[in-house]
């Protein structure tokens, strides 16, 4: 269960590497999201959490894919039918 959380939170990382690099030059913002050293940081962040993520043995990144598959489902079918989720 562990596995599972960490490999959660793997995900969510890069969420959030990925919302940094597409608030780089984002026009809504005063300055866009600076960042000391550019694109270098969220591309090695990146790198190493692919790699940490692939470390996990098939059993957890099986049950991590079998969860993503059930929960977006679940999104869906609540975003055809607002009113009934209430």
């Amino acid at each position: 269960m562990v596995k599972l959380i960490v490999l959660s939170s793997f995900v969510q990382y890069l969420a959030t590497i990925g919302s940094l690099i597409k608030l780089r030059n984002d026009k809504s913002l005063p300055k866009g999201m600076q960042i000391p050293f550019g694109l270098a940081i969220p591309i090695i962040s990146i790198i190493i959490i692919v790699y940490l993520m692939f470390s996990f043995n098939w059993i957890s990144l099986a049950l991590a894919a079998g969860a993503a598959i059930i929960g977006g489902v679940i999104y869906c079918l609540n975003a055809k039918n607002p009113a009934k989720a209430k």
